[in-house]
């Protein structure tokens, strides 16, 4: 598991135009959001890739106060968390169906998350497949361009080739520091 956290004051708009996301195309997909999107898109807590909804819905119970958002790219998924989000009827939760550079790069404000977590992602092991992989540098500037200057980022993996190649992408983004210490995970 890394923590990594923005260290101090940095602009409140950075840019985030071709050279953050380069694939144009994707910023013109859609994103679903239920119950519906909010009109403040102010969250607190930002957990992507969700999957089965255990470990958000549990972050719902521990912190009722919170505005938590989830965002999942599986629809399947997606609809079988609405469910759940209905059947235990947790008021806190907003999900989004969709690719989680979109929404973050569309739809929420800057400054605004204190915790943004990826767990257990996937790593993607071939070599030509590691394009693929989220948390490429240009996607961890965006999340720190939306966590607050104390919010933490989370990364849990249990693949070690892939927690060394995010350490080292995160070491390259502006805005974040190893609260663990240097080279720890």
């Amino acid at each position: 598991t890394m923590y990594f956290q923005p260290p101090g004051p940095r602009p409140l708009n950075p840019e985030v135009g071709n050279k953050m996301l380069p694939l144009d195309h994707i910023l013109k997909k859609s994103i679903t959001y239920f119950p519906n999107k909010p009109e403040s898109m102010k969250f607190d807590i930002l957990e992507i890739g969700p999957g089965n909804g255990e470990f958000l819905f549990n972050m719902a119970q521990i912190h009722p106060q919170k505005n938590i958002l989830g965002i999942e790219i599986g629809g399947i998924r997606f609809n079988k968390m609405k469910l759940k989000i209905e059947k235990r009827q947790i008021k806190n939760v907003t999900l989004a169906l969709g690719d989680a550079r979109v929404a973050l790069h569309n739809d929420l404000k800057d400054s605004t998350l204190e915790k943004c977590l990826v767990l257990f992602p996937d790593p993607w092991p071939r070599n030509k497949h590691r394009h693929r992989r989220l948390l490429q540098q240009d996607f961890l500037k965006l999340i720190a361009a939306k966590l607050k200057v104390d919010g933490i980022f989370i990364l849990a993996t249990d693949v070690a080739d892939y927690a060394s190649w995010v350490l080292d992408n995160l070491k390259k983004t502006p805005h974040m520091k190893n609260v663990l210490g240097k080279n720890q995970m």
